[in-house]
Order: structure tokens, then sequence, then C-alpha cells
């Protein structure tokens, strides 16, 4: 048998020539000897000493932070065009907004601006490499044809196809879903439906599904793709979801908490 020491002091007898020691203190320095015994109860000199420092925790990895603005496309009427935003202070740029046309595809909310606030919004990449900017769609004056687009799985596919096409015509990260408001609310000419909070779950998991296919094929990671939701259900059991999420993981649990599981 080894008796095992620990700091000079007695831990453990062990038959093995092998033994793990536990429940040490992390950034810690320790000396270890091992003493034979025979069957006698003879006990052997001290073998030499092994000192070992355990490894320093590791701090827990901190979630990146998302600091997200909005520019409305209508600023450019008064002057403030999308040149003049500090890029380095965002990560994420929303442009408001797309409509949504009667064959569900999303286009151009303000046609005699978009093109030109669009290329200096893209230009902002040149002074922060890492910016997303998403295309919003719907908004308040927008969101009329939102219940219609979440309907059915043919209509979900029309709309997420146009929001890839869209983004990528255009070279925009992701797209921003602002359904003022599902089930109801909004203005008194939206559509509206009692099952548009179980679509509005399923319009989401299509419209990543369109993107993270079509990107995939062009080399782009999947975390690089974009899902904004900006929407509240008028329904008391769910409170209001106005979060900003990337198309990962945490897609997932917005999709849960919208289906209500």
């Amino acid at each position: 048998a080894y008796q095992i020491y620990k700091n000079n002091t007695y831990l453990n007898q062990t038959a093995s020539t092998t033994y793990s020691v536990t429940s040490l203190t992390p950034a810690t320095t320790y000396q270890f000897t091992v003493k034979a015994k025979d069957a006698r109860g003879n006990l052997s000199p001290a073998s030499n000493i092994l000192t070992v420092t355990t490894a320093s925790p590791v701090p827990p990895a901190q979630p990146s932070r998302k600091i997200v603005g909005y520019y409305a496309a209508w600023a450019a009427y008064s002057g403030f065009l999308p040149d003049r935003i500090d890029p380095s202070k965002l990560t994420h740029i929303n442009y408001a907004f797309a409509n949504i046309g009667s064959d569900l595809k999303i286009r151009m909310g303000y046609p005699d601006i978009d093109p030109n606030n669009f290329a200096l919004l893209q230009a902002l990449k040149q002074k922060n490499p890492k910016l997303k900017t998403l295309i919003s769609v719907g908004g308040w004056t927008w969101s009329g044809n939102f219940s219609d687009a979440a309907l059915t799985e043919a209509s979900r596919t029309v709309f997420a196809d146009s929001c890839v096409a869209f983004i990528k015509q255009y070279g925009f990260d992701g797209v921003d879903i602002d359904w003022e408001y599902p089930v109801g609310g909004g203005l008194s000419t939206n559509g509206k439906r009692p099952e548009d909070k179980h679509n509005f779950t399923l319009l989401l998991q299509k419209i990543r599904e369109k993107q993270r296919r079509a990107y995939i094929r062009h080399g782009v990671k999947p975390d690089d793709l974009a899902l904004g939701l900006h929407g509240v259900h008028h329904d008391p059991l769910h409170t209001a979801l106005e979060r900003f999420v990337d198309a990962g993981g945490a897609v997932e649990k917005h999709i849960q908490h919208l289906s209500g599981k």
C-alpha cells in the first residue's frame, strides 16, 4: 500500500500506483510525497517531493453586448442621412422600414430615398467592419399584410424568400420583424387573426431556415446571420417582446416563448 501526504499531512492510502486528489483550491501550490507500507506495517522513507500548482479559475464567458440603433428612412427628408451616424458606437443598425406588398413580398418603403440611404448605410461598414445592418419590416404603418404573410406554409415561404432576396440585393445582414401587432392592436385596417401568435412563430422559423440555407451556400457562418424581433402580443399571458437577438440559439428561446412552451 501507499500512503499519500499533502503538505506533510497524511491524506489517504491506496493500493494502486495512481491516485487522484480532489477539492483543491485554484491557483494554489501543493507539495505531495508518498510512503510505501509493507504487510507488516513498516513505512519507507518519503519519496521525492512533487510540487504542483493548480490552474487559475477561468472566468465565465461574458455575453457580447449588442448596441442596436434604428435609422428612420424619413430622416433623409430633413437632411439627416445615414453617413452622419457614428458606426463605432453601434453593433447593429436597423433600417426602418420596408413595406409588404399585396404579393406578400417585402419591398422598399421609400423608393425615392431608400437606394441612396442603403448605399450610405452599407458604407458605414468601411469604418466598422463588424457592423451589422438589418432591414426592418412593417412598423406602425406597414404591418397590414403580416397576418396574411404568416398564414400558411406557402405564404411564409414567399415572404421569407423575399426577405433573403432583399437583404442580399441591398447588402443587409438580416431582417428585423416589426409586426405591429399580431392578434390585435395596430391600425384598424390591419389583418388580424387569433392564430397570429402561433403563425408568428412559424414565420420566424421559416425566415431563419431560408436565411441559413441561402447564406451557408455562400460561405457565411450561421452566427453571422441576424434576425430581429420587435412586436407585442396582445395576450394577458405574454409580455412585450422587444428584443434583438442573433439568429443562433437565442432565436430558439424566443420561438419557445412565442409558442407558449
